[in-house]
């Protein structure tokens, strides 16, 4: 049984609300008729200080009531919740809540018809997207989601990346996605690939040059990317939607599939529910509300046995070797660990060791490093929230190269050349370690080390 204390329009209102759903309330002027065997009560007298009365008598006369009110606001909230309400609802901070989520949802909406828009003049030269070098899940599955979007479309899109995809899990999704993925090696295979199409999109990266095969100042028409853009520095994009406030480009893309009225089939939705998963840490690190919607509506439709095939794809023994190396390696500066990896087969492996390494005791943040066909990468993680990786990163390598991330995650790349000449009997790991040693124990403000 539900009593209402109260006879305004809220009252009224609330009494109908809930003879729609099949229950039958009694509406009472005051908590004293309020009946014996009510198991609610809802106090929407339309006075906090009535309310305030109505609440403490009927908490005063029975303790095991659950008891609603109604609230102006923070005070008379806090008052009523003192006094023993249950909960209290602040029907103008719910004004406001549902119209600025309301407000969210028409933006989102706007955007995917304005992607629509943006493709659709592409028809049979079609999209080139590019991927970031060293493709991820992320990346890769949004790249294949923008993809099936383009399809819908009747809009023609071929998907091209720089680097190499060498990771089990990610090879793993390559073909689980069908994804006819093209690899480049040079700018000039990549200026010639965007010229052949009408329009050229970047996913997961923002500038061309930075992290992908573009070359710098090439044109791009669409940005779909989460990272943060250095400082300064904006997209000419006539279509970008860059949002570092959510954990993955993966919850964009779905996010777009979901406005347009395109289901994912079950390996689309399990690798971009990875996706999220991957970069968020499992749903705890640099997570979203948007990252938890997605997750919620890529669950629904996920091959989830698939999706396990990815997360735990047997571990190659290169990857192993160099873990190995890593540990064996590693040196700590005030909580900042450092670990030399040496001369690599696949960067890929980099981000696993930096995983395992970040979760040592009295580690705050890992970066972990090598050399790769004469070119330094950096994989770096922390759990401290008062650091940024991202930034640490661009401060201690973009200058030389290019750098940047999440404040959770981030790497770099620097040619070697840029870093100097080796010392006498100096390996290039050598080179590498008294470079990283100096330039990020500086950004870091920590004492480096040349």
């Amino acid at each position: 049984m539900i009593s209402i204390v109260g006879t305004g329009p809220t009252a009224r209102d609330l009494a109908v609300a809930l003879a729609a759903r099949g229950e039958r309330p009694q509406r009472v002027r005051r908590a004293l008729a309020v009946r014996a065997d009510a198991g609610a009560v809802f106090v929407v007298t339309g006075s906090d200080r009535a309310n305030l009365a109505a609440v403490r008598a009927l908490r005063a006369g029975r303790p095991d009531l659950l008891v609603l009110a109604e609230s102006g606001g923070p005070g008379a909230s806090r008052r009523a919740v003192a006094a023993g309400a249950d909960f209290v609802l602040e029907p103008g901070a719910l004004v406001a809540s549902t119209f600025l989520s309301e407000i969210t949802e028409l933006e989102r909406r706007r955007l995917a018809r304005r992607l629509v828009a943006a493709i659709r003049p592409a028809g049979r030269r079609g999209v080139a997207v590019f991927l970031h070098d060293n493709p991820d899940p992320d990346t890769i599955s949004s790249a294949v989601a923008l993809q099936r979007i383009c399809a819908r479309n009747q809009v023609r899109c071929a998907l091209y990346y720089g680097g190499e995809i060498a990771r089990p899990g990610n090879r793993l999704l390559v073909t689980a996605l069908d994804a006819p993925l093209v690899q480049l090696k040079t700018a000039d295979e990549a200026r010639a690939a965007s010229a052949r199409h009408a329009l050229t999109a970047l996913v997961e990266s923002s500038l061309p040059g930075q992290n992908n095969i573009l070359p710098p100042g090439s044109r791009v028409d669409l940005v779909i990317d989460h990272h943060p853009l250095p400082g300064g520095c904006s997209p000419a994009a006539a279509f970008a939607d860059i949002r570092p406030q959510v954990g993955a480009v993966a919850t964009m893309l779905s996010g777009y599939l979901r406005r347009l009225w395109i289901r994912p089939d079950p390996a689309l939705a399990a690798g971009l529910l990875f996706a999220v998963k991957a970069d968020t840490d499992d749903l705890t690190r640099h997570v979203s509300g948007d990252d938890l919607e997605a997750a919620v509506y890529l669950a629904e439709h996920a091959d989830l046995a698939l999706m396990r095939s990815f997360i735990s794809p047997p571990m190659p023994s290169s990857t192993a070797d160099l873990l190995a190396r890593a540990i064996g390696a590693r040196e700590m500066h005030g909580g900042h660990l450092l670990a030399c990896a040496g001369e690599m087969r696949d960067r890929d492996s980099l981000a696993v060791a930096a995983d395992f390494l970040v979760r040592l005791e009295a580690v705050k943040a890992a970066v972990v490093f090598g050399v790769l066909r004469g070119d330094l990468f950096v994989s770096a993680r922390s759990n401290d929230p008062s650091l940024h990786m991202g930034r640490l990163l661009r401060r201690a390598f973009g200058r030389a190269g290019s750098a940047g991330g999440h404040a959770s995650s981030a790497g770099a790349r620097v040619p070697l050349e840029v870093l100097g000449r080796a010392r006498t009997d100096e390996s290039r790991s050598g080179l590498a370690r008294r470079a990283v040693r100096k330039l990020y124990l500086g950004a870091a403000g920590l004492r480096g080390e040349g």
